[in-house]
């Protein structure tokens, strides 16, 4: 049985890491797994994509009577998507752009015969020659060990035959399309700056907006529903604008890129926009943080469309979504308190959720799911949506705030 949390406010929260069945491994856990033994999907999950972990578990762990469990064949597809991503912010001092862009070829050509095999035919040869020869090119270029430990793995072949077992036809082949629309703007974007917040969308599209797509994909041929293809791509670019106001200093610092569009800096160059002391720089730090959480927040608005119209009897899918939309929104509101000076200089508590307001979220979202019926997700989703115009931090999950409005909800 689940493990009921009791509280003042209510009769039901659920701690994510008290339900039974979901695994949560901590990636320095996973290390040592990993001198022992093969890690397997899931494991490779937890180690480098732990954003998405909790919401992927809930495809299961809430899963609808009338819904199939997308669990694993999606597990492996953020794996996928996982490494190319490696490959996009390998170290640019040892792997130069044309490196990665003939990595980023070669690894969806494995992808692209890994989906065109049956499944009476296998893909060792594909795993000892071309997967091998990626990842030791690879290696050398990544960021630290828990990266180093994901390529190793992914290299043994586990989520690709995972890939092949748990995915269907077309399940195989949304994930090579995505894949290889991702790469499509991967190449293109790599090395070049970016000018404009429309380009700055359309890069989002290719490295976010496509996974939306196959998503969508997914659930109309596991489930037989078919989902809003526009808004599935709009919601995986809000996601990922988010994630690109989360990591300035990160990915200037680490790989050399900057994001944000040129047109907000004012012709400031990256190393005064990182400069701390700079005045010029202070100014415009703040005003190009707050016109990207206004794009931002006007992405994410329009992404609780797609969270609506999934079916009530999809609610492990629901739950999926709902996670990473609640927690971008978070995010961008603390980025929002905090201010400009602390997001640019990479302040923990500026660009990442607490620890309590990630689980408070959590609790919510399966509890919700799993012991509500779908009307009462309506309603909660449609004032959620409503404040984020009028009173973003109105429905905040943070403690102190979340016990005050769930009290009436």
């Amino acid at each position: 049985m689940d493990k009921l949390i009791k509280a003042q406010y209510t009769e039901y929260y659920v701690e994510l890491r008290e339900i039974k069945g979901l695994r949560w491994p901590r990636p320095q856990e996973i290390i040592e797994i990993s001198k022992r033994r093969n890690l397997t999907s899931n494991e490779l999950l937890a180690l480098l994509s732990r954003t998405f972990y909790p919401p992927i578990w809930l495809l299961e762990l809430n899963i609808g009577k009338n819904e199939n469990n997308k669990r694993r064949p999606i597990t492996d597809f953020y794996n996928v998507l996982r490494f190319i991503d490696t490959i996009e912010d390998a170290r640019p001092e040892i792997l130069s752009i044309e490196t990665k862009r003939n990595l980023i070829d070669s690894f969806v050509r494995v992808i692209e015969k890994v989906q065109r095999r049956n499944k009476s035919e296998s893909i060792e040869d594909l795993v000892s020659n071309e997967l091998t020869t990626i990842t030791n090119t690879l290696k050398p270029g990544v960021m630290n060990q828990y990266e180093e430990a994901f390529v190793e793995h992914f290299r043994r072949g586990g989520v690709l035959r995972s890939m092949k077992k748990n995915a269907s036809d077309l399940e195989r082949r949304a994930i090579y399309m995505c894949t290889s629309s991702m790469a499509i703007g991967m190449k293109d974007f790599l090395g070049k700056k970016i000018d404009t917040i429309e380009r700055l969308r359309e890069y989002c599209d290719y490295v976010a907006g496509y996974v939306g797509t196959a998503l969508t994909e997914i659930v109309d041929c596991s489930d037989g529903v078919q989902l809003n293809d526009k808004e599935a791509r709009m919601f995986g670019r809000a996601l990922q604008i988010v994630n690109v106001l989360k990591d300035p200093k990160d990915d200037y610092e680490k790989r050399r890129v900057v994001y944000l569009p040129e047109e907000l800096l004012g012709g400031l160059s990256h190393e005064e926009l990182f400069n701390p002391d700079s005045v010029s720089g202070k100014q415009i730090r703040r005003a190009a943080l707050n016109t990207m959480i206004s794009h931002a927040r006007d992405s994410l608005r329009q992404s609780m469309d797609y969270v609506s119209s999934i079916p009530e009897r999809l609610t492990g899918y629901r739950g999926f979504t709902m996670i990473p939309l609640f927690a971008a929104i978070e995010t961008l509101n603390r980025m929002k308190r905090e201010g400009a000076e602390a997001v640019f200089n990479g302040k923990k508590e500026a660009i990442k959720m607490g620890e309590g307001t990630g689980y408070n979220l959590g609790r919510f979202v399966y509890s919700i799911l799993k012991f509500e019926d779908g009307k009462r997700t309506d309603k909660f989703l449609e004032l959620y949506k409503k404040s984020l115009s009028e009173d973003p931090e109105r429905y905040s999950f943070e403690p102190g705030k979340f016990e005050e409005w769930t009290k009436d909800f």
